[in-house]
């Protein structure tokens, strides 16, 4: 089913714009906005938006749990260098997507109402929409609805985390972390310290986290029919979703990201593992992939992955 993108409470005349500015790089200036982008339930979500000139789509950046839309300014920068408008934004109730209002706290609202949101309004600027997920962003993407509308996916270091598909003994690691470690943890306080565990650079709600946890105890993860959630738009998708894992990500091992792809039964999914050696690096990791040294080669090959969705020609550029 199409939806249009007159949503009516996520039309561009409800998009809020605050500050503008300019990010400094290498090969130039990229200039951006910070603007508000009303979910279906009110909620505001705090994205950025970097703007290309001449623009040929463009990218919407969905970030890991617990990792602020600021890391990937700089590969924002880089795509709207290259002729793609990006967008990056926060959570709801992490970043700078924090409000007084009374809105739901559910993790799965990440996908079915933040990024829900984010496509209505990339699809207002009647450009080809491309998502790129990391972690966590991947995972959730098939909640959207409207997700069926994205020109093509990349999808960066995702999978659907089961204790019993990590090579021992990381999987003691992961069993303890996720049925111990993670629920006793996020239910001594309000805010889970998610900085001190190096699972990313914000600390954001245990209310989340312990969802999370959940999910993973789960064999299909949060497909699982007893978290009850509309997953039907994963198999609504049949564009070309690329996935990209690392030999060395300890949390997104490659037998994880199989179990993931095998929820967009029908798409035209693609399977890359990387290993560091081959981009001249010591280390990638789980969240390295977004690291500006890996601008001429990383990025450049998904940038080439982009324009070839869009029909773009990488060498002319058209």
């Amino acid at each position: 089913m199409h939806v249009g993108v007159s949503h009516k409470n996520v039309t561009l005349s409800h998009i809020r714009e605050s500050s503008s500015h300019s990010i400094p790089d290498q090969v130039g200036i990229t200039m951006s906005k910070e603007i508000i982008i009303p979910c279906a339930d009110n909620h505001p979500v705090a994205a950025t938006l970097y703007t290309a000139e001449n623009p040929l789509g463009i990218v919407i950046i969905a970030s890991a749990i617990g990792v602020t839309q600021s890391y990937y300014s700089r590969f924002a920068a880089f795509l709207a260098q290259s002729q793609y408008h990006a967008i990056t934004f926060d959570y709801r109730h992490t970043g700078k997507s924090v409000s007084d209002a009374d809105s739901s706290q559910e993790l799965a609202d990440w996908g079915a109402k933040d990024i829900e949101a984010v496509i209505h309004y990339a699809k207002a600027l009647q450009l080809p929409v491309t998502f790129i997920g990391h972690s966590i962003g991947g995972q959730i993407v098939g909640l959207a609805n409207s997700a069926n509308e994205l020109q093509s996916l990349l999808l960066i270091a995702s999978s659907a985390p089961y204790w019993q598909r990590w090579p021992f003994p990381d999987n003691l690691k992961i069993l303890v972390a996720s049925r111990v470690i993670f629920p006793v943890v996020s239910s001594l306080g309000k805010s889970f310290p998610t900085k001190r565990f190096g699972l990313g650079n914000q600390n954001i709600p245990s209310v989340f986290i312990r969802k999370w946890s959940l999910w993973m105890t789960k064999p299909d993860y949060l497909f699982d029919k007893s978290f009850a959630l509309n997953t039907t738009s994963y198999k609504k998708l049949n564009q070309a979703i690329h996935f990209v894992g690392f030999s060395d990500d300890k949390l997104a091992p490659a037998q994880n990201i199989k179990k993931l792809i095998a929820f967009f039964p029908n798409a035209d999914s693609s399977l890359q593992i990387i290993h560091p050696s081959t981009v001249n690096a010591s280390a990638i990791g789980h969240t390295g992939f977004f690291r500006e040294k890996f601008k001429d080669n990383l990025w450049q090959d998904t940038l080439a992955l982009i324009n070839s969705a869009n029909g773009v020609n990488s060498v002319t550029g058209s």
